[in-house]
């Protein structure tokens, strides 16, 4: 099994996001834009029309009344919010075929047609795998970080912390095995964007291609994660720039493990053969 060159991954990253920073950018900065009309307008209903009128609401009208605005309320800040996540999907497989490109090609696309015709199918299974890893990731960090701040609050208040010490072993397992499924599913969507695979070979191929590499991919995850730190420090704008980096990490990964395994599968057919 070979090992990944995270030095060479890294240099490699970087020199192609000097040279195809600016369209990427552009991409994020327009999902940022999108994003951020898009939670403007869940704040314009909930916070700046409902809330503040809320008390007024519930003294004036009657209980199915209330239901039903509450009902209107919950349907208006979901259907927002799954409007963003198709969006947010689409402009990630844009970005991953992009970045694809420029490492095959070595240009971000043929055509412009060619750059955002990403096919029905392919963003319907990217959809649904990015909704699956979602929730693998909400409940392996997000319900963790929950408990992690009602055990703070508690501790806090009652100062006992006997009382906390299984919530925080609960958290510390949630926590890794969270990273290790991570790491394991790493690849589920840059196989669906580049390689147009379903939605059970997205997750077998990521699965059996971060076998045996786990330690050198979380080397990888840590290098990126400085990365985009460094790019906060740069008064935020930098961080535009690492997601760049970062991305061409990923691709440059998951190519590198794509090809030691076919020529694995390669050698030991060459075995099976031999006499």
């Amino acid at each position: 099994m070979k090992k990944l060159d995270i030095d060479g991954i890294s240099s490699h990253a970087w020199d192609l996001a000097k040279k195809h920073w600016l369209i990427i950018v552009s991409l994020f900065v327009s999902l940022w834009v999108v994003s951020l009309l898009i939670n403007y307008a869940v704040e314009s209903i909930s916070v700046r029309t409902m809330i503040p009128n809320l008390t007024n609401i519930i003294q004036e009208s009657n209980p199915e009344d209330i239901w039903r605005i509450l009902e209107f309320l919950l349907k208006s800040v979901t259907l927002l919010s799954f409007f963003e996540f198709l969006v947010t999907s689409y402009f990630f497989i844009v970005i991953l075929r992009m970045t694809f490109s420029a490492i095959r090609i070595g240009k971000l696309f043929v055509s412009a047609g060619d750059a955002f015709n990403v096919g029905f199918k392919r963003y319907v299974v990217f959809a649904c795998v990015g909704i699956v890893t979602s929730l693998v990731y909400v409940i392996c960090y997000g319900i963790p970080s929950i408990y992690f701040r009602f055990t703070y609050l508690s501790f806090i208040l009652t100062h006992d912390i006997n009382v906390s010490w299984g919530i925080v072993c609960y958290i510390i397992f949630s926590i890794l095995f969270g990273v290790f499924l991570h790491i394991r599913l790493l690849f589920v969507s840059i196989a669906v964007a580049t390689d147009n695979v379903g939605f059970g070979e997205a997750f077998s191929r990521s699965w059996n291609m971060t076998k045996g590499h786990f330690w050198e991919l979380l080397l990888l995850g840590i290098e990126a994660f400085g990365i985009i730190l460094l790019g906060f420090f740069a008064c935020c704008v930098g961080v535009l720039f690492a997601l760049v980096i970062v991305n061409f990490m990923l691709v440059l990964a998951y190519l590198e493990l794509k090809g030691n395994d076919q020529m694995e599968n390669v050698e030991e057919a060459v075995e099976v053969v031999e006499p």
